[in-house]
């Protein structure tokens, strides 16, 4: 772990813990916090403070806290606008029999885009 006292590393508070960044590294790389696992159960909502909205096929979410925007394809909007407090399990099921594949394979493919979602701080489990 890095030192937080040290003049080359960065301390970034979260809602999910304290991070630790090493300055001139790729932050993505340099990840020192905690990383949030979601359950196929849990229950996943928007969080409240971002805003979004569909151009086109794609979904634009931005997070004014973080001043970041995310841009997301028509499959990932459509998990994105679902994401109403139904359990993933439910909602994976649904999306599967919708488009007549296996909810195994949905949730395989969905499931470690809704943990990035919650890790980025733009979707949180209900509690």
């Amino acid at each position: 772990m890095n030192n937080p006292h040290d003049p080359n590393t960065s301390t970034i508070e979260t809602k999910q813990g304290r991070l630790h960044l090493m300055r001139g590294a790729d932050p993505a790389e340099q990840l020192v916090g905690e990383r949030i696992e979601v359950a196929p159960d849990a229950a996943v909502v928007r969080h409240p403070s971002v805003a979004w909205v569909q151009v086109g096929p794609e979904i634009v979410i931005h997070d004014a806290t973080t001043t970041t925007s995310h841009v997301l394809d028509h499959m990932a909007g459509l998990l994105w606008q679902c994401l109403d407090g139904t359990t993933l399990a439910e909602l994976f099921a649904d999306i599967a029999d919708g488009f007549g594949v296996d909810s195994e394979r949905v949730s395989d493919d969905f499931l470690p885009v809704v943990e990035d979602w919650v890790n980025n701080g733009i979707a949180q489990v209900m509690s």
